[in-house]
């Protein structure tokens, strides 16, 4: 029987000074409460296109996606701290005392080719495997989200019956 492909958390990267967190501390925080009880080897670091550049290292998502995987890096360590020790010019923040995850980082690893939400969906905290990491073209394609247009094209020529794909028209 073959090896288990190692798991992937999808994280994502909430603005520009988690970003250079990443980049510059090789470090990646969650808040505790919406941390998943599940464990990974790797995080893979999902970037909204809300989330500014950072001196060239990560290109801008392309027009019309919204947001990227480009990169991911293997968990070397994790350790359970307030959000005032990670974040140390924000004492004052409303949720300053909150335990906050804080994964300790590897290199990072880019991507062969950037991976895209062309289906502009949500992305929250998630899992996947290495192997889909760095096969899959397309977020949607990390969580075995089945292509609907196509399971209901087939089901309705299954019973005869005309399909037609449905586009948004601006004018």
């Amino acid at each position: 029987m073959g090896r288990k492909s190692p798991v992937v958390l999808i994280g994502v990267v909430k603005n520009s000074r988690d970003l250079e967190m990443i980049l510059r501390d090789r470090l990646y925080r969650m808040p505790v409460r919406y941390a998943p009880k599940r464990k990974a080897l790797y995080v893979a670091f999902y970037q909204p296109s809300s989330v500014k550049e950072n001196a060239g290292l990560f290109k801008a998502a392309p027009a019309g996606f919204d947001g990227v995987i480009r990169c991911y890096a293997r968990i070397k360590g994790r350790q359970v701290l307030e959000r005032r020790k990670i974040l140390p010019e924000e004492q004052d923040h409303p949720r300053s005392r909150d335990p906050y995850i804080c994964f300790e980082l590897g290199a990072l690893y880019r991507l062969a080719s950037p991976m895209s939400n062309k289906r502009r969906m949500r992305v929250t905290f998630g899992f996947t495997t290495l192997k889909k990491l760095k096969s899959s073209r397309e977020i949607k394609e990390l969580f075995d989200i089945p292509p609907l247009e196509e399971i209901v094209q087939q089901w309705l020529q299954g019973m005869g019956l005309a399909y037609q794909r449905e586009y948004r028209i601006r004018l």
